[in-house]
């Protein structure tokens, strides 16, 4: 649904500059018309209310837009896609730009990794966010959380120009399928949860009373019972490590999962270096010790979680198990899977709240 002329939740922190990386400058009065791919069932819906409540804000400011509402799963892709052949440009720093054409993605973290995936081809083009789900963790590492619309709006208007942030590329080594991700890629007790939110009404119900964040733990505990422990072949430039008894493994961009869960604590949008964090279930008491370490940001140093962190990563689960990537159902099958980086430009601003 095209129309023409939310929560987000920001921390009260400039993204900060790392080695030298941040935020570059832009010094000329640059007009934008932003281009905004809005998913209409985000959040349970609110993404249709927030949708409507942008549009209007931006009327009132008098930026120039055009809309996409998207009607069903999938159509953010093919907006992005017919928007880089025929709308969007790639954004060079010593170029002057009268009305420069941005592309604003406001959904969950889902919507924003298949735009993302869409866009693979085209790291140059920038894409602003506005996180609207239930999970929200890409804006939580980029440090760009808020449930202020006006202010998540007034980031983007402000910025003056894009970041190169990282991102992950998983590849199915047997040339099935290729994804650019945002977030992670999960094997094990991570797939099986998703697994099972897509089934169940669980998540709908929590995202209708305001509690969405909660349906990621709610599921585990009930599929904690029955995901077997299972054989996970890791390789990286060191050689090939085989670890038995694994519960999870989930590959990473950033330390979030699960809706604020620091899976990888370590990990950074601006770092190079993939981080892969394996969990095993050696006995149930010692899989409840590993939760209450990473309830307290100290599993890392459990003896039975294993940290691999590497600038590609290759690993192989023989064994039918479930994954997810980025929030999305792989299904339950063996995989084989390739890890890299890309870098690409995030329109990303300081808030001030």
């Amino acid at each position: 649904m095209l129309s023409n002329n939310g929560a987000v939740w920001y921390d009260k922190r400039k993204f900060p500059s790392k080695g030298g990386q941040g935020f570059p400058t832009c010094t000329t009065n640059m007009k934008l018309h932003l281009h905004l791919i809005i998913n209409s069932s985000s959040g349970g819906g609110s993404g249709w209310v927030l949708g409507g409540q942008l549009i209007q804000l931006l009327k009132e400011k008098e930026v120039g837009y055009t809309a996409y509402f998207t009607e069903k799963a999938g159509d953010e892709f093919g907006f992005a896609r017919d928007l880089a052949k025929n709308s969007l440009l790639d954004f060079d720093l010593g170029a002057a730009y009268e009305d420069f054409p941005l592309l604003v993605v406001l959904g969950g973290d889902g919507t924003l990794s298949h735009v993302v995936d869409a866009l693979s081809g085209f790291p140059d083009i920038p894409i602003a966010y506005i996180p609207a789900g239930s999970g929200n963790d890409f804006s939580r590492a980029a440090g760009t959380f808020s449930w202020d619309l006006l202010t998540a709006l007034e980031a983007i208007l402000n910025a003056g120009s894009p970041a190169r942030l990282n991102v992950l590329t998983a590849r199915d080594m047997g040339g099935a399928w290729e994804k650019t991700l945002v977030n992670s890629l999960g094997i094990g007790i991570d797939g099986a949860v998703i697994n099972q939110m897509e089934k169940s009404p669980l998540k709908k119900t929590m995202n209708w009373v305001g509690l969405g964040s909660l349906s990621y733990p709610f599921t585990v505990l009930h599929v904690l019972f029955s995901q077997k422990p299972f054989q996970v072949e890791v390789k990286t430039g060191n050689g090939i490590q085989i670890i038995e008894d694994v519960f999870l493994a989930t590959t990473t961009n950033h330390p979030f999962f699960g809706g604020g869960i620091q899976i990888a604590p370590g990990a950074d949008l601006l770092a190079d270096g993939l981080d892969l964090v394996i969990i095993q279930k050696k006995s149930w008491w010692g899989l409840v010790g590993i939760v209450r370490a990473l309830l307290l940001g100290k599993h890392l140093a459990h003896p039975h979680v294993h940290h691999v962190r590497g600038s590609q990563l290759e690993i192989q689960v023989g064994s039918p198990q479930y994954a997810q990537a980025d929030g999305e159902p792989l299904g339950q099958k063996p995989f084989h899977i390739g890890f890299q980086q890309q870098s690409r430009y995030f329109w990303l601003g300081e808030l001030h709240n």
